[in-house]
């Protein structure tokens, strides 16, 4: 598809959504896409809305939020086979380029697999559990962390855990936009021990049970955190 953007169209705007949202009930990450059919020289609009206190997409369409507005050439924006919309710095990346990038000096690997982080629409249809979509599940809000009311001994296994949305080219958010359950064999040998968090876990046990490493017998229910596990 971006081959197919970059070599027959033009991107004339890109209104990156982020995680905001759109649809009822329905998480993930949107755009707005607006292409003209042939190429052409004119630079890309890239919107991308400013950070602030609403999750929601209608504002920042509708105008009534801000949002930071730049444009971009189509060398910019397609970069290394991807869609490049940060802000434009030539000169940085130039700079940038005269050094080995990190896939040629190693392999870079997941490390972290949530299983899962929230509650997708799928899960609900499958299972027939009264979730909720996006509902967390090893991945936590703030305020889903605040509402298990976990003791001091209980903190244990949580950690901060960074979205998409706290990372740019130029920043890392002061603060994780949310919290992960980093259950493993380290930091949770017995489930028994966080009360809290297991009773949070139990009800989406039919979730974890239905996973292909659990019923293989390689991970155990409430293990969440690959490649580690917790019994």
């Amino acid at each position: 598809m971006i081959d197919a953007l970059s070599e027959s169209s033009h991107v004339d705007e890109i209104f990156s959504l982020e995680g905001l949202a759109v649809f009822p009930g329905v998480s993930g990450r949107h755009m707005i896409l607006s292409l003209t059919k042939g190429k052409s020289d004119s630079p890309t609009l890239i919107k991308i809305p400013s950070p602030g206190d609403t999750d929601r997409a209608e504002p920042f369409v509708s105008g009534a939020a801000p949002s930071i507005v730049f444009r971009k050439t189509a060398e910019q924006l397609f970069r290394g086979g991807r869609v490049d919309l940060e802000p434009p710095c030539d000169e940085l990346l130039a700079r940038l380029g005269r050094w080995p990038r990190l896939e040629e000096l190693g392999d870079v690997r997941q490390g972290i697999a949530e299983n899962p982080a929230r509650v997708t629409r799928k899960a609900i249809l499958e299972h027939g559990k009264p979730w909720r979509v996006g509902e967390g599940v090893f991945a936590l809000t703030h305020e889903e962390l605040a509402r298990l009311d976990l003791s001091e001994a209980e903190l244990g296994p949580i950690r901060p855990y960074h979205h998409l949305c706290d990372l740019g080219r130029y920043y890392l958010a002061e603060e994780a936009s949310g919290v992960l359950i980093y259950s493993t064999a380290g930091t949770c040998p017995e489930v028994d021990r966080f009360p809290a968090i297991r009773d949070h876990l139990a009800r989406f046990r039919a979730i974890m049970d239905a996973r292909r490493e659990t019923r293989r017998g390689v991970r155990r229910t409430f293990a969440g955190v690959f490649p580690c596990y917790c019994g």
